[in-house]
């Protein structure tokens, strides 16, 4: 068996974690789910986190890196890396709470505008004029 697999399922049943392989079609994947765990000890920029946001997926993340930047206010719960105690804590609440994971989920929309192309294009567009302005 597979080194991560059998850690994997160290107390837990055959079918508490699945390693899925390659998967084309994230964002209903994102849709089918009711919180996103991403407990990261270290994170460069958080893409998982802008791909959940517009489905509405609530989130709950390690207070690493660029994490805190990427989902701004709303859309997600951070809890200290390496704190399971939080991490489960706050999980919990997410899933007993429908209308805390609603609210989440209409923030995290809101905030996957921000790194939609459009703003991307502006903000790149005002760079560049910027440094031309400067020539």
């Amino acid at each position: 068996m597979e080194p991560l697999l059998e850690l994997a399922r160290v107390g837990a049943g055959d079918d508490a974690v699945r390693f899925t392989g390659y998967i084309d079609n994230m964002p209903a994947r994102y849709a089918a789910i009711d919180v996103l765990a991403a407990p990261s000890r270290w994170e460069g920029f958080g893409l998982m986190l802008v791909e959940a946001m517009p489905a509405g997926v609530p989130l709950v993340a390690s207070t690493v890196d660029a994490i805190p930047e990427v989902v701004g206010d709303g859309p997600a719960i951070l809890v200290p890396p390496r704190y399971t105690d939080a991490l489960g804590a706050a999980l919990t609440r997410v899933l007993a709470d429908p209308a805390a994971r609603a609210a989440m989920a209409a923030a995290g929309r809101e905030r996957a505008h921000a790194f939609s192309w459009d703003p991307s294009a502006e903000r790149l567009a005002d760079i560049y004029d910027e440094v031309l302005a400067t020539r």
